[in-house]
């Protein structure tokens, strides 16, 4: 007996659309023969990690540690801290080969563990990382992003400003606002046989399905799973 291939995604968080943004991503699992899972708690999502069958794990989703006043409103229900047994679980998943892809508030997300940021390639800087209002984004592709065959477009959405990169992760895309500011918004990272990707983009509903229709996240996922069928 065969079991398919599944895409988990932790979704949910605050002042973000994360339930309709992530119905937009199981197509995109589905195109590479994969079934999609949906979790809204990351008590749920680190348990999954350890069945087989999850060949990616997609964070679209805003879970931390919350630290500061003005959060006070929404801590006892949002606020999460990763435990020692999640931690190995992430490890053991990415030794075996699993891939991860992040979108717009994953490099907010498990704070209190540095290897996250390693493991997805950087990570929101408190207080440094910021972010202007949404507002029209000029998005171009970096020359390794043309070599993947990404293209520019236009978007309107919050550009992340002063993000930690890590050195190894490969920069794809660049986005450039109206008063010329302009950050890395796309990176992907290799781990031996694991993969990440990551695009600081996706505020909203409009600007998934621009980075859809423009090409960006089904060259993430081709890249994240090329070499993935869609059963074990």
């Amino acid at each position: 007996m065969t079991t398919q291939h599944r895409q988990l995604i932790l979704s949910g968080g605050i002042h973000h659309a994360f339930n309709q943004t992530s119905a937009l991503l199981s197509p995109l699992g589905e195109q590479h023969g994969l079934a999609t899972s949906i979790v809204v708690h990351p008590n749920a999502a680190f348990e999954a990690l350890e069945e087989a069958s999850v060949q990616l794990f997609v964070v679209n989703a805003l879970f931390w540690e919350m630290e500061g006043s003005k959060y006070d409103e929404f801590r006892a229900d949002w606020q999460f801290c990763v435990s020692l047994e999640q931690a190995a679980c992430l490890d053991r998943f990415v030794a075996r080969g699993g891939k991860l892809l992040g979108l717009h508030t994953a490099s907010i997300c498990f704070s209190d563990l540095p290897v996250w940021s390693r493991y997805l390639g950087g990570h929101w800087r408190w207080p440094e990382s910021f972010h202007p209002p949404i507002e029209a984004l000029s998005v171009n592709p970096t020359p390794a992003g043309e070599a993947l065959g990404l293209t520019a477009f236009e978007i309107e959405d919050e550009l992340y400003c002063s993000l930690h990169r890590d050195a190894d992760a490969l920069p794809l895309m660049t986005a450039r606002n109206a008063d010329g500011a302009e950050e890395v918004v796309v990176w992907r990272k290799e781990h031996g046989e694991a993969r990440s990707a990551y695009s600081a983009l996706g505020h909203d509903v409009t600007s998934v399905s621009q980075q859809i229709s423009s090409g960006l996240l089904p060259t993430l996922y081709e890249w994240l799973l090329g070499g993935v069928s869609g059963a074990v």
